[in-house]
């Protein structure tokens, strides 16, 4: 049968870890289908040059019912811009992002299928909130910081785009 990962167990189970880390929550929404949850570090932060200071996050998105996977990805905030500009997570590899399936297979009409126990359902979402501590981990480890404090400092010294295609 299909495992989902409600919301409120993946809230239960992330934000201690989150407060443990002292990450402070910058925006977080929770829908009937989705959930959305970003959080930074003021401990883990970079500068791409004097005065121009990053710090590393994480998102995570969830949807229970079916929607979406469970995501958990890095994030780095660049604080210079008054809106605090986001370097997005594809400038990262695709190995940072984890993204993990909610479990089994919908049963179509009355046909009979295997149903793991309760206990192994259980030992399953806990595995995957453990994957997900990895993850968060990663989001905010000083090399993903470095990378991303590396790739600012070389766009720093790309060419200036004065008039983009498209610009009036």
């Amino acid at each position: 049968a299909y495992l989902r990962l409600d919301h409120e167990y993946v809230l239960m189970a992330l934000m201690p870890y989150i407060q443990q880390l002292g990450l402070t929550i910058v925006s977080c929404n929770v829908s009937d289908d989705r959930l959305y949850v970003k959080a930074v570090s003021d401990k883990r932060t970079g500068e791409v040059k004097k005065g121009d200071v990053i710090r590393s996050g994480v998102s995570i998105s969830n949807g229970e019912i079916g929607n979406a996977k469970l995501e958990i990805s890095p994030f780095i905030e660049r604080l210079v811009c008054l809106n605090g500009l986001a370097l997005p997570d594809n400038a990262f590899s695709n190995a940072s992002r984890t993204r993990m399936r909610h479990s089994g297979s919908r049963i179509k009409g009355e046909a009979v299928a295997f149903v793991a126990s309760r206990d192994t359902q259980y030992k399953e979402i806990e595995a995957k909130m453990a994957h997900a501590r990895d993850a968060i981990d990663f989001a905010l480890h000083p090399d993903t910081v470095s990378h991303a404090t590396g790739l600012l400092r070389d766009a720093q010294d790309g060419p200036q785009i004065i008039r983009p295609l498209g610009a009036a």
